[in-house]
């Protein structure tokens, strides 16, 4: 792996902790019964698991990803901040991280 381009603590902490990691969780997740990864945990993803299902090509997801980040932006954020609201209506822990 090339990491020539990247200082060289940034490079050790890849090598010596994230790769030995990754290949063990990695490992564990293929190897298990029932692998957590097959299961949709955030029911916020669950519109895009819809269009999915619903394209066998996957371009329905793909395109309605792509608007919503690039050509409707202000209106993908304003619904996350309504969601951050909603979330903190009812005590719960945000998903979101807040922007800068």
């Amino acid at each position: 792996m090339d990491l020539s381009g990247t200082d060289e603590e940034t490079a050790k902490i890849f090598r010596e902790i994230y790769l030995p990691y990754s290949k063990k969780q990695t490992v564990k997740v293929i190897t298990a019964k029932e692998p957590p990864l097959r299961h949709q945990t955030n029911r916020l993803y669950m519109p895009m698991t819809a269009l999915k299902h619903a394209d066998p090509t996957g371009q329905l997801p793909l395109d309605t990803f792509y608007k919503m980040i690039f050509k409707h932006d202000n209106v993908f954020n304003a619904t996350l901040c309504v969601l951050r609201m909603l979330q903190r209506r009812a005590g719960k822990k945000s998903l979101f991280k807040q922007g800068p």
